[in-house]
């Protein structure tokens, strides 16, 4: 009978799932084993070791003071001593160490904790199901740390502990910000000591370049020097800019040039004024024709041809020609437009207008209108008239040849008035 009632106990009550270190230390299999949190079967002391209540003060550590009431929770431990001292992102990564027990927990009495507070947390109350559960209900946990962060009331939480200190993570130095940012500072310092290396080796090279080029430009200067030396003096032979010193050398006389390259040699103190005098007398020498003028190519600037259409065939078309206006003066009072306008086409110069001047006599006129009095008799009749005559601009320079007009009548371009003087 004994042995049916134990095997009745092993079928039908479950057995205690214990602790998560190991097995139930009572090895518990009756109906005191209960459905807790987390899907799990524990008995009563199982069940307190896995997830601890609130903790009177008085009965955990007499030595505390201003402390109401400790809560065991080594999830809301952890958060609440590593938050705001490193990324949210890395503190989220290190709390998916935890259990999904110890996690459900923390959230639960989070949630407990600003029941009566003035939060809105009822986004954060949902149950996370799925493979991403964990994910969520530590992103829970963290949204809601920070809301009650912002609203400062943290001071109002319960004073989150751990028993065992093992349960909460290390998180190294080097996932602080500090340390990241050293670690930056530190590659940039190496890149920098790395291009300042390499800009020495340049200019070091650029500094050689420079050195044997400023050398070979020496020596080229020296002998344009003793090239300039060896010339024969321009009391014996006349030189012009346009004759090389070698030919003036090798035409001269050589007792000349010995002598001259003597009394140079000589003077070793007055090389340069030397040099200088004897390009001066050679510039004094030379005459008007032995200089050239450098010419100089504009590259900006494009020659536009322009033409201007002269056809008289019908092209079945026409187009709008530019007009000019002269002034034909000191004419007969007695031509009339018409005479002047057969005149004018009669010689291939189309008219495009013809206008007579018209002139008032004064009976008082000012010394200075030469012109005008000339233009009066002593009755005050006109002597002579002007036109003014518009013809195309492509017959301007045909209007203004003398061979057109007859002797003493006066063409020229007509005088607009400006705006301002009108």
């Amino acid at each position: 009978m004994l042995i049916l009632d134990q095997f009745y106990e092993l079928a039908v009550m479950p057995r205690c799932e214990g602790l998560p270190t190991g097995p139930c230390p009572n090895g518990v299999n009756d109906h005191t084993v209960k459905h807790s949190q987390g899907d799990l079967f524990l008995c009563h002391a199982c069940d307190i070791a896995r997830f601890p209540t609130s903790i009177p003060i008085s009965k955990l550590s007499p030595t505390i003071d201003n402390v109401e009431n400790l809560e065991v929770n080594n999830v809301l431990c952890f958060l609440k001593n590593k938050y705001g001292k490193y990324p949210t992102s890395v503190i989220k990564s290190t709390m998916c160490e935890f259990r999904d027990d110890e996690i459900i927990s923390a959230k639960v009495s989070l949630l407990r904790a600003v029941k009566n507070k003035p939060l809105n947390v009822q986004q954060y109350t949902k149950t996370r199901v799925g493979s991403n559960k964990t994910k969520a209900n530590i992103d829970d946990i963290v949204n809601m740390w920070s809301l009650i962060d912002e609203n400062d009331i943290i001071e109002q939480l319960p004073t989150y502990c751990s028993i065992d200190t093992s349960r909460i993570p290390i998180l190294c130095d080097e996932l602080t910000d500090l340390a990241f940012m050293r670690k930056t500072i530190l590659e940039l310092k190496a890149q920098v000591s790395d291009l300042h290396d390499k800009l020495n080796n340049v200019t070091s090279e650029i500094k050689v370049d420079l050195m044997q080029h400023l050398s070979q430009c020496r020596n080229n200067i020296a002998t344009c020097s003793t090239q300039t030396y060896t010339t024969p003096l321009l009391n014996t032979t006349a030189v012009t800019p346009n004759v090389h010193v070698n030919d003036l050398v090798e035409n001269s006389d050589p007792a000349v040039v010995n002598n001259s390259e003597s009394s140079i040699s000589d003077e070793t103190g007055q090389t340069s004024s030397s040099t200088t005098s004897l390009y001066t007398d050679l510039v004094k020498s030379a005459g008007p024709n032995d200089f050239q003028e450098p010419k100089r190519k504009n590259r900006n600037m494009s020659t536009k041809r322009v033409i201007i259409g002269d056809s008289k065939h019908n092209a079945g078309f026409k187009g709008i020609a530019k007009k000019s206006v002269f002034c034909v003066n000191r004419l007969e009072p007695s031509t009339s437009t018409e005479l002047i306008t057969d005149h004018l086409r009669v010689n291939d110069i189309p008219v495009l207008s013809c206008y007579r001047i018209c002139i008032k006599p004064r009976v008082q006129k000012p010394p200075s209108h030469i012109e005008e009095e000339d233009n009066q008799d002593e009755d005050g009749s006109m002597k002579f008239v002007s036109m003014r005559v518009c013809v195309p601009q492509s017959a301007s320079e045909k209007i203004m040849s003398p061979d057109l007009w007859p002797q003493g009548v006066t063409v020229r371009p007509w005088i607009f008035k400006s705006k301002e003087s009108v």
